[in-house]
C-alpha cells in the first residue's frame, strides 16, 4: 500500500464501477442521520468545474494520467481544507464514494508509476475506514449494462484501442464504437483496476463485503463494520 497521510474519521467506499457503491452509502447515512449524527457525502471528482476543465483537457490530449493525477489531488486538498476540516471538527462523518484507494487504484491502471502515485498523493489525509465492495469486472459489466453501458474514461477504451482520449472521444461520437468494443474494453480496464486495488487497499483498514449480498444484510453488516470503526477512532 502507497504511504497515505493520518488516519481521520471519514468512511470511503471503494470498488469496481457498479459495485453498489452510492446505493450502500445513502443506506449508511439514512442509518447514521437517524442516530443523530451530521452526515456529509463527498463524491470524487464531483466538482463540476473540475469536471468540465479535465473533459476539455483530455478531449484536446493538453494532459497525460500522470498530470491528471496531480490536478485530482489537488482539488482533493483543497476540498478538504475549504469544505471538510470543518465538519470534521464539529464531529460530522464524511462518506466518501470513492476516495485515495480509487484514485491510486484507476490512476495506475492508466499507467502513472507507483512512485509517483505515492509522491502525488501521500500528503492527503486517509480515510479510517474503507469499505471495499467486491465484484468481478463481468458483473460490473452486467450492471453497468442496466445502466446505459459504460462511458468512455471507467471503460479504457483509449488504452484498449491504443488511441488518444481525443481520438476515442471522436470515435464515440461518431458512432464508430460497437457496444461489442466498449464492453471489451470496459472488461480489460476494469480487471486491471482489480488488480490494482490489491497494491494499494490498506490491510488495517479496509473491510471486504460480497457486492452480490442481498442489499438488506449488506447495509446492516456495513453498517455494524462503521459504527465499531468510528469507535475506534473516537477520543478515550
Amino acid at each position: 500500500m502507497t504511504s497515505i497521510g493520518t488516519q481521520l474519521p471519514m468512511v470511503a467506499f471503494e470498488g469496481l464501477d457498479g459495485a453498489g457503491k452510492s446505493t450502500q452509502i445513502q443506506a449508511l447515512t439514512d442509518a447514521l442521520v437517524q442516530q443523530g449524527r451530521e452526515v456529509r457525502q463527498l463524491r470524487l471528482n464531483a466538482n463540476p468545474f473540475f469536471k468540465t476543465l479535465c473533459r476539455g483537457l483530455n478531449e484536446h490530449d493538453l494532459i497525460d494520467p500522470t498530470r491528471a493525477s496531480l490536478m485530482k489531488a489537488s482539488e482533493l486538498s483543497g476540498r478538504f481544507e475549504g469544505e471538510i476540516k470543518s465538519r470534521l471538527g464539529r464531529g460530522a462523518v464524511i462518506l466518501w464514494d470513492k476516495y485515495i484507494a480509487s484514485s491510486l487504484a484507476y490512476d495506475a491502471a492508466r499507467g502513472v508509476a507507483h512512485r509517483d502515485l505515492a509522491a502525488i498523493y501521500s500528503s492527503l489525509p486517509a480515510a479510517k475506514i474503507i469499505v471495499y465492495m467486491e465484484i468481478t469486472p463481468e458483473e460490473a459489466l452486467r450492471r453497468k449494462r442496466m445502466n446505459g453501458g459504460p462511458r468512455l474514461m471507467e471503460s479504457g477504451l483509449d488504452l484498449y484501442l491504443d488511441v488518444t482520449v481525443r481520438e476515442a472521444f471522436s470515435m464515440m461520437e461518431r458512432g464508430a464504437v460497437t457496444a461489442k468494443v466498449m464492453d471489451e474494453a470496459f472488461l480489460a480496464f476494469q480487471h486491471r483496476v482489480a488488480k490494482a486495488y490489491e497494491d494499494f487497499l490498506p490491510s488495517d483498514s479496509t473491510v471486504r463485503f460480497d457486492g452480490l449480498e442481498p442489499a438488506d444484510r449488506l447495509s446492516a453488516n456495513i453498517l455494524q463494520a462503521v459504527l465499531s470503526g468510528l469507535a475506534s477512532a473516537a477520543p478515550k
